[in-house]
């Protein structure tokens, strides 16, 4: 289990792969224009794995592995990584290594990084990397405003309703309705006035 404030977490919703860096060649239409003027696509239906017929076998098999890296760090302040322009660099550089390192522990945390502070920095970020916009699962009812207030914008606030303001949210897998995007971006462009931890458990311990 991992707290944390002001940072950006990367996080696999399932196996497959959410996004690829950009192929040698081809132009990259800016994500802010696409939060702008286009509608994103609908997030892909789930992709479901193979039924589990013996449980407890695979429970066992587990138990019996080392227990992988989870949610590994990286901080812009340790690679000395100090202007925003840097850190972009940074990303686009490194773009499948930080998706290897997703998809094997389940998420990634950025800490100290200037870039994801605003919304237009967020978006060159998960656009440097080669994330794919799509419209929140929950789009056609609305549970969560885009950050903006553009209709179509990629980045959405958390589930924020007055009517919703007592419910506690515990722990929960995302997206496992009939669709769902692959990986997601989460940040805080504005830090609580009290508490406001983020909370990313390993399933895989869980399970354990």
């Amino acid at each position: 289990m991992k707290y944390f404030h002001i940072s950006i977490i990367l996080q696999v919703i399932c196996i497959v792969t959410g996004f690829a860096p950009l192929q040698e060649g081809r132009t990259r239409i800016g994500s802010l224009r696409i939060a702008t003027t286009d509608t994103p696509p609908l997030a892909p239906l789930t992709s479901w794995g193979e039924k589990y017929v013996n449980i407890r076998k695979i429970h066992g098999e587990a138990c019996s592995k080392p227990v992988p890296e989870f949610a590994p760090e990286i901080s812009a302040e340790s690679l000395g990584l100090s202007s925003e322009t840097e850190q972009l660099e940074y990303f686009k550089k490194n773009a499948m290594e930080i998706k290897k390192r997703m998809q094997s522990a389940g998420a990634v945390i950025f800490r100290d990084f200037d870039l994801m502070k605003t919304q237009e920095g967020f978006q060159q970020f998960y656009n440097a990397i080669g994330m794919k916009v799509c419209l929140d699962p929950l789009h056609s009812v609305s549970a969560r405003p885009t950050v903006d207030g553009s209709k179509n914008s990629p980045v959405y606030e958390a589930v924020n309703k007055e009517s919703r303001k007592n419910f506690f949210i515990g722990m929960h897998n995302e997206f496992v309705g009939t669709r769902a995007p692959r990986a997601a971006a989460f940040v805080c462009l504005k830090s609580a006035e009290e508490g406001g931890e983020f909370i990313v458990v390993d399933g895989r311990k869980v399970f354990r």
